[in-house]
């Protein structure tokens, strides 16, 4: 399930639903500090912790190895936005259901 966040200029922004208490509204997740540092963190899992990432191109060929990589490598983001726009065709919602469809 997606929900367009925000519809301004024809772009919208979209979420997907992950199964929190308000569809579409991001889950936050803060590790404690001594989670932290009993983990062997990488540099680049260390300098993602907590961060607030913006992609733009996530529906496209590289943009989803990117989002993948990141989500497998660094599962302390704090959220990941993905700026979508409609496109031969399709709108957001068909685009980001086809990026989370797509094995």
């Amino acid at each position: 399930m997606v929900e367009a966040l925000l519809e301004s200029g024809g772009q919208d922004v979209a979420v997907a639903d992950n199964g929190s208490s308000r569809a579409g509204t991001p889950t936050e997740y803060s590790p404690h500090i001594s989670q932290l540092s009993d983990m062997n963190l990488s540099p680049i899992q260390e300098f993602y912790t907590g961060q607030n990432i913006f992609i733009t191109g996530g529906t496209g060929f590289l943009g989803k190895l990117v989002i993948e990589k990141l989500l497998r490598s660094s599962p302390n983001i704090s959220v990941i936005y993905l700026l979508v726009r409609p496109k031969k065709g399709k709108d957001t919602h068909e685009r980001v259901e086809a990026l989370f469809d797509d094995p």
